[in-house]
């Protein structure tokens, strides 16, 4: 297949570009392993599969959930104030499993461009997710991110992180996508030793870095 022409900045030679490292939720066309057992077969990630490297990603099975499995939530716990992830069904709580895990699997990441996860889960959902008064109650007391997106925000707060949902939207897309391949052109970048490769890097990319903003182009 022959390598596709980037909409944004000016690439290297096809056979020399390279490719973003994505951690993506594994549900997202990759396996049947939703609490439900689905697979979401989503066009635009099976569209990006050819061009970029994805690492996959399912911390509710990874933390041995199994699958089929009962449905999780985060919970505000009343007594200690704080957020826990609990499955109602059986009333386990699996908050310590789940920073573990979280806190082994990022640290196990040397490089990466950027993140997709699933929407509205309470271990991958980026954007805000429900939180329940308690396990059986349908009380939503606020929101935020799920466990893991919320260690991945922290751990990598430059890093663009999108869920399938958003990238529904033309320009959300298209900004992600010009920051995982400007991201891993960078990494290339800096993999190499002198200012020459730094200097060209800029020079490329001159006018989209321009267009995202003048001042700091300027500063870099």
């Amino acid at each position: 297949m022959a390598a596709a022409k980037l909409p944004f900045g000016k690439p290297p030679p096809a056979s020399t570009e390279p490719r973003p490292i994505v951690v993506v939720s594994r549900c997202l066309a990759h396996e049947a392993c939703r609490w439900n057992a689905a697979c979401i077969n989503d066009a635009f990630v099976n569209q990006m599969i050819p061009f970029v490297d994805f690492r996959t990603v399912c911390p509710e099975c990874d933390i041995g959930l199994g699958v089929p499995r009962r449905p999780v939530r985060m919970v505000r716990d009343q007594k200690e104030g704080r957020v826990k992830l609990v499955q109602p069904a059986t009333g386990q709580d699996m908050t310590d499993s789940m920073h573990a895990y979280t806190k082994a699997f990022l640290d196990d990441i040397a490089e990466v461009d950027g993140f997709l996860l699933k929407s509205r889960s309470p271990s991958c959902g980026p954007d805000p997710v429900r939180i329940y008064k308690g396990p059986e109650e349908n009380g939503v007391v606020g929101k935020r991110s799920g466990f893991f997106a919320e260690s991945v925000r922290e751990r990598f707060p430059c890093a663009p992180i999108e869920d399938e949902g958003r990238l529904h939207n033309f320009l959300i897309r298209e900004h992600f996508l010009t920051r995982i391949f400007l991201r891993a052109r960078l990494r290339a970048t800096r993999s190499q030793v002198g200012i020459v490769s730094l200097i060209d890097f800029h020079a490329q990319h001159k006018y989209l870095l321009m267009a995202y903003s003048q001042s700091t182009l300027r500063a870099l």
